[in-house]
């Protein structure tokens, strides 16, 4: 969020999808649930 701060660019909730999606995709994050009902933990280091 700094990042989007700095830059000026206020926080939307596309926007903190899309994050969320990519670090779940870079194996940072595990998704849970349905589509509409998303959430996500961090993925486990051992």
């Amino acid at each position: 969020m700094g990042l989007y701060h700095q830059l000026g660019i206020a926080p939307k909730r596309a926007t903190a999808r899309g994050d969320l999606k990519a670090l779940a995709r870079l194996g940072l994050l595990t998704e849970h649930g349905p589509r509409h009902q998303r959430r996500y933990t961090l993925h486990p280091t051992h």
